[in-house]
C-alpha cells in the first residue's frame, strides 16, 4: 500500500469518534431518558473502531518512517500526554467530582490522600478515567514489532487466502464473526485467569481493556497490510445496517433475561460476541460512509480532525465544571444535555486553538509537539 496516501475519511472516523466521547460522558452528569441507551450504543463499537484504525494508522508510520522514528513518534504523541493527563486532567477532575459528592477536607489533603480517596468511591471515580485507552495504546505501540508480525502471519495462511476470494458482503461476515470469537476468546482469558486475582479497580479494568481490544488493533495492522481486504469493507450495502439493527436489537432484548436461563457465564460469553458482532458491522457501514463522502480535503472537517484530540482530553474537566458551577442548570432535562454538549465542545475547542496550539509546553504535554502554531 502506498505510505503517502491520505486517508482523510479515517482521520474524520476517528475524530468523529473521540468527539462523541463528549455526548457520552454527558450523559454521567445529566439525567435523560436516552443516556443508556446512548451508553450502549456507544460500547458495543466507537473504541473497537478506534483501535482498527490506530492499529492501521500505526502500520501506515511504522512503514513510512522506520522503527526508531515511529517509536520516537509514539513516545511523545501518546505516552507523554497520556502521563500529563494522568496527573492533571484526571486529578482536577476527580477533585471536583468528589467535592461535588460532599468532600470538605480541602485540596492538600485529597492530594495527599489521592489513591486511598479515590478507591472509596464507585467506579465513576478513578486514576485514569477517560484516559485509560492511551495507555492500553501505549503498551500496543511499545508491542508493536511483535503485532505487525503477528498480523503479517495471519496476512499469510493459505486458507484467509481463500477467505479474501470470497464476495464482499460474505467477507464482512467472516471479518465481524472471526474477530468477535477473538473477543469472546481474550474476555474469557481476563475471566478465569485475571479477575479473581486482581478483583476489581483500575488496574483490573486495564488488563481486561488491553486484552478485549488487542484483536481490533491487530485486524488494523491486517488490513494495512492487505490492501484487498481494506478496500473490501469499503463496500457500502444495505445487509450491512440490517444484520448492524438485528445483533443490536437482540443485544438489548436479551440482555438480562438470558442470564435467568442459561446463566451468567454463557451469558456472557453471548453478549460479547453479539456486541462485537454489531460493532463491528456498524463500524463497517461508518467505514463505507465517511469513504463515500469524507474521502477528501474539506476544510471544517479538517478543524475537527485538528482538535479532535484535545477535545477529548480535556472535555471531561469541561465538563466537570461546568456541572460543579451550575448545578441548578445543568440537572436534567435535554435543554440542559445538549446546552452542556455545545459549550463543552466549544471550550474545548477555544482550548485547543488558543493554548494548545499556540503555547509551547502545552503543546508539548497534550500533543508531544515541540514547536507551538501561530494562526
Amino acid at each position: 500500500m502506498k505510505t503517502d496516501k491520505r486517508f482523510y475519511h479515517l482521520d474524520a472516523l476517528r475524530a468523529i469518534i473521540m468527539s462523541f466521547g463528549v455526548v457520552l460522558h454527558a450523559g454521567m452528569f445529566i439525567s435523560v431518558p436516552t443516556d443508556t441507551l446512548v451508553s450502549i450504543f456507544s460500547s458495543t463499537f466507537r473504541m473497537k473502531l478506534f483501535f482498527i484504525i490506530s492499529g492501521f494508522f500505526s502500520a501506515l508510520v511504522f512503514i513510512k518512517r522506520g522503527d526508531y522514528l515511529y517509536y520516537k513518534d509514539r513516545f511523545f504523541k501518546i505516552l507523554i500526554p497520556c502521563v500529563v493527563s494522568v496527573v492533571v486532567i484526571c486529578m482536577y477532575s476527580n477533585y471536583l467530582m468528589v467535592e461535588m459528592d460532599g468532600y470538605d477536607k480541602g485540596f492538600s489533603y485529597f492530594i495527599n490522600n489521592y489513591f486511598s480517596l479515590i478507591s472509596s468511591y464507585d467506579e465513576h471515580i478513578n486514576w485514569h478515567l477517560h484516559i485509560w485507552f492511551l495507555f492500553v495504546l501505549t503498551l500496543y505501540c511499545f508491542m508493536f514489532f511483535m503485532l505487525y508480525k503477528a498480523a503479517d502471519f495471519f496476512a499469510s495462511i493459505k486458507y484467509f487466502e481463500l477467505v479474501n476470494q470470497l464476495p464482499d458482503k460474505f467477507y464482512g461476515l467472516f471479518f465481524c464473526c472471526f474477530l468477535s470469537a477473538l473477543c469472546v476468546f481474550f474476555r474469557v482469558i481476563h475471566f478465569f485467569v485475571f479477575q479473581e486475582v486482581l478483583v476489581g479497580g483500575g488496574f483490573n479494568y486495564m488488563v481486561q481493556a488491553f486484552l478485549y481490544y488487542l484483536p481490533f488493533y491487530v485486524a488494523g495492522i491486517y488490513l494495512f497490510i492487505r490492501k484487498d481486504c481494506f478496500l473490501k469493507l469499503h463496500s457500502y450495502y444495505v445487509s450491512v445496517l440490517f444484520l448492524s439493527a438485528i445483533s443490536f436489537y437482540l443485544y438489548l432484548c436479551y440482555r438480562v433475561d438470558l442470564i435467568n436461563i442459561i446463566g451468567f457465564k454463557f451469558y456472557e460469553v453471548g453478549r460479547h460476541f453479539i456486541s462485537s458482532f454489531f460493532g463491528l458491522y456498524f463500524s463497517i457501514f461508518c467505514l463505507s460512509l465517511t469513504y463515500k463522502y469524507l474521502n477528501k480535503k474539506i476544510h471544517n472537517v479538517k478543524f475537527l480532525v485538528d482538535c479532535s484530540y484535545t477535545v477529548y482530553l480535556f472535555h471531561f474537566p469541561v465538563l466537570i465544571s461546568l456541572v460543579f458551577a451550575f448545578p441548578s442548570f445543568f440537572s436534567e432535562g435535554y435543554m440542559a444535555y445538549f446546552l452542556l454538549i455545545a459549550l463543552t465542545y466549544l471550550f474545548c475547542c477555544l482550548i485547543d486553538y488558543f493554548v494548545v496550539k499556540k503555547v509551547l509546553l502545552f503543546n508539548f504535554a497534550f500533543n508531544g509537539s515541540f514547536s507551538s502554531r501561530k494562526r
